[in-house]
């Protein structure tokens, strides 16, 4: 079992030695003794962080018991009990958490949910402040821009799809197509197309259909052309002064070129 270095005891932290050992009865004996359940390591852990990271729910169902609190940040470190287990994806112990009085909006940020699979995602963001949704970070991003692989439950709980970034304009429709397989069609494209994202955005790498021009993928354009709530205008040039088109055409994907031709 690999565990991070900030949530290993040291030979003087009893009740962290018995959570990182598993030894259930010594972590009983000494919260029965009065030990704090939400004490921690002088690494800065909290004892139900330890345990989150050493994967024995029999304890974290105990410390619970005792009050240990989920959404109780780690002193000195970017994480809470409950974000660990979050980003562990640890799903029967963030629900035994919620069971708990957690107010999930007091440790996990928007932005984290970048590191979190869907199923996790779908568990915590009805229980955030939507109106963070609209917040930006101090790079202009919102949390659409950082977490596109977990976007379906964010767009359906309200997130906008078009705010964009203060240096160079790009919506969440152009990182979608700059992070995409050229060979496969990634479902999220659609979602951002289906909730409005606009098309005919500009940024330094051109429009999003120049940006699905160049990953080479006759069905991206398709969906691009098709799925859009807006028509595409393909007139657009991108900072080379080519069109989607043009750019299509120089690169040598002729097919997708001829493509765009026809539906001009």
């Amino acid at each position: 079992m690999s565990i991070p270095p900030a949530y290993v005891p040291t030979e003087f932290e009893p009740l962290g030695q018995a959570i990182y050992r598993g030894n259930f009865d010594a972590v009983q004996n000494l919260l029965q003794r009065g030990v704090n359940p939400n004490s921690y390591l002088v690494n800065g852990a909290r004892m139900l962080s330890v345990a989150v990271e050493s994967g024995n729910m029999e304890i974290i169902k105990l410390l619970l018991e005792f009050g240990a609190l989920p959404c109780c940040k780690d002193p000195g470190l970017p994480s809470s009990p409950l974000e660990r287990a979050a980003r562990k994806s640890e799903m029967e112990v963030i629900r035994a958490m919620l069971l708990t009085d957690c107010e999930v909006d007091s440790c996990i940020t928007l932005r984290d949910v970048v590191f979190y699979r869907k199923e996790v995602v779908e568990l915590l963001i009805p229980l955030v402040d939507k109106s963070r949704f609209y917040l930006t970070n101090a790079g202009g991003q919102t949390v659409l821009h950082l977490a596109m692989r977990d976007a379906y439950a964010l767009l359906e709980a309200g997130a906008a799809v078009n705010i964009t970034l203060p240096h160079g304009g790009q919506n969440a429709l152009h990182v979608a197509l700059k992070i995409v397989a050229a060979s496969e069609l990634p479902p999220i494209l659609c979602e951002l197309l289906r909730y409005g994202a606009d098309v005919n955005g500009m940024s330094p790498y051109g429009t999003p259909m120049h940006c699905a021009v160049r990953t080479r993928a006759r069905s991206i354009v398709e969906v691009l052309l098709r799925e859009s709530l807006t028509p595409p205008d393909l007139t657009i040039q991108d900072s080379y002064g080519q069109t989607a088109m043009e750019s299509a055409f120089q690169l040598g994907y002729d097919e997708i070129g001829n493509l765009l031709k026809e539906y001009q």
